[in-house]
């Protein structure tokens, strides 16, 4: 569910994002990037943005959220339970709506344009309905959950 709006997941994955960990530089340097990997990621695609579950990765991976007070101008960072790094967050489209820094092309994906307009106001909230997320599951366990977005497109295009 999107705000009111339903909306269907066509699949289940896991995906590795390539991050920025430190704000400026020529993003080259050693230990400037790191990988965030996410499993059982439901993929929206009629959705507006990517959404990402604080609480969930709070819980199962320990993460934390630092929101405002930087010192380096970033909007906050992500770390691990042991305050490692994991990426920091900025602004999407002069929005306040933070965003962990992807990185660019040649370490990371070349991307779109973001969807957000600039003078607009955004309010994202997303439930996985109770139901959906038995259902899930109960389709995971007789799968056993391996399968990435890819290899789920690839059998429906396969029949």
């Amino acid at each position: 569910m999107y705000g009111s709006q339903l909306v269907d997941a066509i699949a289940v994955g896991t995906v590795e994002i390539p991050v920025k960990l430190w704000l400026g530089g020529s993003g080259l340097e050693r230990g400037a990037h790191s990988t965030i990997r996410l499993a059982n990621v439901l993929h929206i695609p009629s959705s507006i943005c990517n959404v990402f579950a604080v609480k969930i990765a709070a819980i199962e991976h320990r993460w934390h959220f630092q929101l405002g007070g930087m010192a380096d101008g970033t909007m906050g960072k992500l770390t691990d339970g042991k305050g490692r790094r994991l990426g920091y967050l900025v602004e999407t489209n002069g929005l306040l709506l933070p965003s962990i820094k992807l990185s660019a092309p040649p370490i990371g994906l070349k991307t779109g344009p973001s969807t957000f307009e600039n003078d607009s106001v955004y309010a994202v909230s997303v439930q996985w309905p109770d139901s959906e997320r038995a259902r899930w599951k109960a389709a995971s366990r007789a799968t056993n959950a391996s399968d990435t977005v890819d290899s789920i497109r690839r059998r429906r295009r396969n029949g």
